[in-house]
Parts: structure tokens; C-alpha cells; sequence
């Protein structure tokens, strides 16, 4: 490789690193913008139900998916449902995954599930633009299956309904 060769893979190198920044960053922000609407999708859902309170709290998020650790950390909603002195917690975890984008943990509090259940921004298993809901089991040892569904109301107040069980 001589000199030429050489500055030009340099700066073949840096506009791949520039371009990926720069695609990172309008991740997150469609990370950020969808766990909002989440949120608004969530509160219309719940709109005149009793007893069930919803709140909002904007947190940095650590994500170490991100490949430009500069900004490693962001701000997202974590969003938390209380119905009966339990609750049921939205907790953006991390933006990339293989094969998927925006991944949102589901944690109760106050009930016992056997399944891990989990939000993915952006599935293959579903439409582009919509939620995908995944339920995760164990079974024999470490083996896990996965089944991924929409989002809907009904997925949601299937979901919500272990506070009232």
C-alpha cells in the first residue's frame, strides 16, 4: 500500500465512522420519539379505567449497543402502571439487537410470572411502525422459546391483567 492508497482508506474510514454517528443518533431519536408515543398510546388505552395510574419519569439510559460510546448514555421515558398496589414497569433497556432495534424490558412488582415478557421497536415478526410484544419461556434448562406478537389493546390488557390476579 503506498501513501495514496493509504489516505484514501483513511478518509474512506472516517466518512463510514461520520455516517455511522451520525445513523446512531437518528436512531436513538426514533427510540426516543416511539417510546412516546408508546406512552400516549398506552394512556388513550387506559382512558376511564379506575383505579390505574400511570407516570412517566424521563431517566438517562446507559445503552452499551452503541458503538460510538461517546454518547452512550440518552434520555428516555420509563414508564410505570400501578393498579391495586402493583405495578407493571416499561424500562427501555437497550436500541440495538440482532436482528431488531429499541428493546423495552417488562417488569412487575408485587407479581409472579413465570415468562419473561419484553417490547421490540422494530421486529421482523411484525409490521414496520407497530410494537412487538415477546414472550419468552424456559423450558428444559437453558433452552428459550420465543413467540412475538403485535401490540394491540388486547395484547396490552391480557398483559395488565396479571395486576388483578
Amino acid at each position: 500500500m503506498n501513501k495514496e492508497e493509504f489516505v484514501s482508506k483513511l478518509k474512506q474510514q472516517e466518512q463510514q465512522n461520520t455516517d455511522g454517528k451520525a445513523q446512531q443518533q437518528a436512531d436513538i431519536a426514533e427510540f426516543q420519539l416511539r417510546v412516546r408515543e408508546l406512552t400516549s398510546l398506552i394512556k388513550g388505552w387506559l382512558e376511564n379505567v379506575p383505579s390505574v395510574q400511570v407516570s412517566v419519569a424521563s431517566m438517562p439510559l446507559p445503552d452499551s449497543t452503541l458503538f460510538d460510546k461517546s454518547s452512550s448514555t440518552y434520555p428516555i421515558d420509563f414508564i410505570t402502571i400501578t393498579a391495586n398496589g402493583r405495578s407493571l414497569q416499561l424500562k427501555p433497556n437497550a436500541l440495538y439487537l440482532m436482528g431488531a432495534k429499541g428493546l423495552v424490558h417488562v417488569a412487575f412488582n408485587g407479581v409472579r410470572v413465570g415468562q419473561e415478557y419484553s417490547l421490540i421497536m422494530r421486529d421482523g415478526e411484525v409490521p414496520d411502525g407497530e410494537w412487538a410484544f415477546v414472550t419468552t419461556v424456559s423450558i428444559q434448562g437453558n433452552r428459550k422459546t420465543r413467540k412475538s406478537v403485535k401490540l394491540d389493546e388486547d395484547v396490552f390488557f391480557e398483559l395488565l391483567s396479571k395486576l388483578i390476579e
